[in-house]
């Protein structure tokens, strides 16, 4: 009973709290450079990571049709839009690291 009143509390609650954590995360972006090349990340950045997520889930549900699959733990929340670099995001420092999956991007 009390989560049924506490269900149109909660969902909006989750949803601001995500709307201002990812504004937080591209003004980082905005003002860190890459480590490898010195270019700025920007926002772009964040565009390239989300779309990488994007193709890796779309394959992953194409290779295994019928199965339901929970998004992965996500790793790389940025990459280089210059030398592709691979970024993680320490949201506790409010920094940006390179991320220890550095693959090329395909």
């Amino acid at each position: 009973m009390t989560m049924l009143v506490l269900f149109p509390v909660i969902i909006p609650i989750t949803f601001t709290i995500g709307y201002f954590e990812e504004r937080q995360k591209r003004k980082i972006a905005e003002r860190f450079s890459c480590t490898k090349c010195g270019n700025i990340l920007g926002a772009i950045s964040i565009d390239l990571a989300d779309a990488e997520q994007h193709k890796f889930m779309q394959r992953l549900l194409h290779e295994n049709p019928g199965i339901r699959i929970r998004p992965a733990t996500r790793t790389v929340y940025a990459i280089c839009s210059n030398c592709k670099t691979k970024f993680t995001y320490l949201k506790e420092d409010m920094l940006f690291d390179i991320a220890s999956d550095n693959s090329p991007i395909e």
